[in-house]
């Protein structure tokens, strides 16, 4: 079952904070900032469905149930995102 995305949804991009290969672009709602990661929004995904960096190997993530569903919890400082302001 894929996760409803908002109307106001939105593509950013999901990167490691150490060595900044992208790790996800990834459909956002709402206006927070990036707490969890939920599966079925991902819409690349280059880490091979690994919660580690390809680049470097850095645990980014921990899976976790939030709101009653499965989500990837981002652990604070071990991700950047580009594409979070609204325009």
């Amino acid at each position: 079952m894929a996760d409803k995305v908002p109307a106001d949804a939105r593509t950013i991009a999901i990167h490691c904070g150490r060595c900044r290969a992208l790790l996800y672009k990834y459909r956002k709602g709402g206006s927070g900032s990036l707490v969890k990661v939920r599966p079925g929004r991902i819409a690349e995904d280059h880490t091979d469905g690994s919660l580690h960096c390809p680049g470097c190997g850095q645990q980014f993530a921990r899976e976790a149930m939030m709101g009653g569903g499965p989500a990837y919890k981002i652990i604070g400082g071990k991700v950047t995102t580009k594409g979070m302001r609204r325009k």
